[in-house]
């Protein structure tokens, strides 16, 4: 099979009530009466302590957004700092959740690299849930999650399996030195309470940044990360695991392939034995986003397609501090449409300045 694609119209997601703000990391769902809802991360900087979560909505398939919200009032630690936070929405029969990260930044000048570089370590981390009846506004505060990891890296949006359990990912926040793993959160009441239920990936050197997951009609769950050697300073191609027990258990990893760095995965219901794979290149001459067609039950790559070329928006060179600080788009994400339409999202920095976006494509498979 052979990907047909066609852009069509692209936007810009939610302008905040200050344009100065910068916006990054977007996720976007399907509410159950057509609108589209995107969360995303508003900040003054990239890694600027001061983030937090807002949202907008879309009633015409992302041609257009409503103005930024807040999801709940920023939360002052005792010390004067901030919890600078991020999340990804995700539908839960009706009611839409937020699972998410956040750092408590005590020193509000320092970038997160900048923390890290200076510390050997991040700040306290915490993971997090945010709750709405309708997805369309009045979300809960922060309620935290506690598990005995120093806070995990859930950049994806949470999985609902077909049993109906939730689930999160993603690797504990470790550096350099230390064993990096991938975990898997369950939650069997709505979201309410978490716990740890598997491991999908461990390695001494390669993190498992950026996990993000697919449900495929079948009950297979498969998992995509960017998989980075903390030792030799090196970006490996994407990684690969499944299960088909709803989470208790995960194949060996599968090297797909494919060089990107943040990936996401795409189920495609009327072609149960493929999915999509979109991921950021940042690095070479040729900077953008891809597309690839997997074998849903191999992983194998089938095609390859581009679908945004990002001129001059390569990584820096150098140790992964230095690449994080200097990132200038990342975390694509597809949505199928009701019409049988895709839409990216993505975030990338234009003239200083970072934002959301949005773009529909008309999306055809043809043998």
């Amino acid at each position: 099979m052979k990907i047909q694609l066609q852009a069509g119209v692209s936007a810009t997601i939610a302008v905040p009530e200050k344009p100065s703000l910068n916006t990054i990391f977007p996720g976007v769902t399907l509410l159950p009466g057509g609108e589209l809802l995107a969360i995303y991360t508003v900040g003054s900087d990239f890694e600027s302590a001061d983030q937090l979560p807002y949202y907008s909505l879309s009633s015409d398939a992302g041609q257009h957004w409503t103005p930024g919200k807040p999801l709940f009032p920023e939360i002052r630690l005792p010390s004067g700092g901030l919890f600078s936070c991020c999340c990804k929405p995700t539908l839960f029969g009706d009611r839409v959740l937020a699972v998410g990260y956040g750092f408590e930044r005590d020193d509000l000048t320092l970038s997160l690299s900048d923390y890290a570089t200076q510390n050997g370590r991040f700040p306290k981390c915490r993971n997090f849930v945010s709750f709405s009846e309708t997805g369309k506004g009045a979300w809960s505060s922060a309620q935290f999650i506690e598990h005995a990891w120093d806070g995990i890296e859930s950049s994806g949006p949470a999985l609902v399996d077909a049993l109906g359990q939730l689930h999160f990912f993603g690797p504990p926040f470790v550096l350099r030195g230390q064993a990096q793993r991938g975990l898997n959160y369950v939650s069997r009441d709505g979201g309410s309470s978490w716990q740890e239920q598997s491991q999908y990936f461990e390695h001494p050197d390669i993190a498992p940044w950026e996990t993000r997951a697919c449900l495929l009609p079948d009950g297979r769950i498969w998992l995509v990360f960017w998989a980075y050697d903390l030792a030799k300073e090196k970006h490996l191609n994407n990684f690969l695991v499944y299960s088909d027990d709803s989470g208790q258990s995960w194949s060996k990893p599968i090297d797909s392939g494919i060089h990107c760095q943040a990936a996401n995965l795409l189920a495609l219901p009327e072609y149960p034995g493929r999915m999509l794979f979109v991921g950021t290149v940042r690095e070479g001459s040729n900077p953008g986003i891809m597309l690839h067609l997997l074998n849903s039950v191999t992983g194998e790559c089938l095609g390859s397609q581009n679908l945004l070329t990002l001129e001059n928006m390569c990584n820096a060179a150098g140790n992964i501090e230095a690449q994080f600080a200097s990132l200038r788009f990342g975390q694509p994400g597809l949505l199928l449409l009701p019409d049988g339409d895709l839409l990216l999202s993505y975030w990338s920095k234009i003239n200083q300045h970072y934002a959301c976006q949005s773009r529909q494509f008309f999306f055809q498979l043809q043998k």
